[in-house]
């Protein structure tokens, strides 16, 4: 089923399908899905509703430990390339993408993940899932994502879904005084182009970076 996903992922640039998340928590960051306004944060987005609301639609508050308040939103966006030749994906580039929206549901900060494994032709197609861990005293998401290197693309349809890679990055956040908020991805521990598919194994991985 998650390889199927590409299809309904695909939308215009900046526009975001919220897929899952899995809860997690520690004293740094807590992820839950108390007190969303779900229409406020679908209009926040961008996207029309039926979109939006997309089977397995989960939207979560990010709380960090000096108080303060976002709206996390996941998905993945799809940009067009009606002058694509060559290798790589037909048409264009997929992405995996974290946006955060403070209490007014006004975006405050985002990030794209960078997997640089054949970074110039990857389509990242899926979030397997995101975790709150602390990386070096600060808060941070571990996330697994799906993507494949679109060098190769399906010739036939036995071909569609195979080839699948995973990749799990480490997203560093930063709050400042002002609300705003700043991300970095840091794969000082895991490793730039890791093949790490468990969020267990990369919190043990992180753990360990941290001590």
């Amino acid at each position: 089923m998650k390889k199927s996903k590409l299809v309904l992922c695909t939308y215009s640039l900046l526009l975001f399908t919220v897929c899952g998340i899995v809860r997690a928590q520690n004293s740094d960051l807590r992820l839950d899905s108390h007190g969303l306004d779900y229409d406020r944060l679908q209009k926040a987005t961008g996207l029309p509703w039926d979109k939006f609301a997309i089977a397995e639609t989960q939207s979560f508050r990010a709380t960090l430990g000096n108080g303060g308040n976002y709206f996390l939103v996941s998905g993945t966006t799809y940009k067009p390339d009606p002058n694509f030749s060559g290798h790589g994906y037909p048409g264009g580039r997929g992405f995996c993408e974290f946006v955060f929206f403070d209490q007014s549901y006004k975006r405050v900060e985002g990030i794209r993940l960078n997997i640089r494994d054949h970074g110039d032709t990857n389509v990242c197609n899926w979030i397997e899932g995101v975790s709150a861990v602390t990386f070096k005293g600060q808060p941070a998401l571990l996330t697994t994502v799906q993507y494949h290197r679109g060098i190769d693309p399906a010739k036939t349809v036995d071909e569609i879904g195979n080839n699948y890679h995973r990749f799990t990055a480490l997203l560093v956040l930063t709050p400042h005084p002002d609300g705003s908020l700043s991300i970095r991805q840091d794969d000082s521990c895991l490793g730039q182009g890791n093949q790490i598919g468990e969020l267990a194994t990369a919190r043990k991985r992180i753990s360990e970076c941290s001590q």
